[in-house]
């Protein structure tokens, strides 16, 4: 995937801070899309899940994100405290129903046990907010995308029926195979 152009979603319940990383986001890839949502609901609302919360878009007024266009997200980032439910629950939730989706946990705080366990539900990377600078931001961004996209890629190859010989393991001429302008060595 080109990374010219992403459609990144930004969740947050503080509007300086979704504001924040939004500036650092244009700064570093003007062409980059930011979609903001204020909770866990929204954020699934906007990704074609049910919710009944607000979430804006842009400049635009809040309005109810069950009446928004479903979008394609690349990587949505996530803060930890959100209302309702932590951004744990969030990771969880997003990853669960678009496991190929780059999940990105933000935070106040930079609490290892915040980033293993963030990891452990799906997110790609952990972010701490005081840490953020355009370049910083992308280049996380950037490599949480590419890996999404090579999980997306392996997960393809694998269901494809010709990937396996009747075993469980694939069959030895299909040891490397090129998807998406990436060659994946299978082992």
């Amino acid at each position: 995937m080109s990374q010219e152009m992403l459609n990144i979603l930004i969740v947050d319940d503080d509007a300086g801070d979704r504001e924040q990383i939004k500036r650092a986001i244009k700064q570093a890839r003007p062409s980059w899309k930011c979609t903001e949502a204020v909770s866990i609901s929204a954020a699934l609302a906007a990704c074609g899940e049910n919710g009944f919360d607000c979430i804006r878009t842009g400049n635009m007024v809040d309005a109810c994100a069950a009446h928004l266009k479903r979008d394609d997200f690349d990587c949505t980032i996530v803060d930890y405290h959100l209302p309702a439910h932590d951004g744990l629950t969030g990771v969880s939730a997003l990853h669960q129903r678009f496991p190929y989706m780059a999940i990105i946990m933000a935070t106040g705080q930079g609490d290892e046990m915040i980033a293993t366990a963030a990891m452990k539900r799906g997110a790609s990377d952990y972010i701490r907010k005081k840490d953020l600078t355009k370049d910083y931001l992308r280049c996380t961004i950037e490599a949480a995308v590419e890996k999404a996209g090579l999980l997306r890629a392996v997960a393809k190859l694998s269901a494809e029926p010709e990937f396996y010989d009747g075993a469980d393991e694939p069959s030895e001429d299909l040891r490397l195979r090129h998807a998406k302008d990436t060659f994946l060595l299978l082992d």
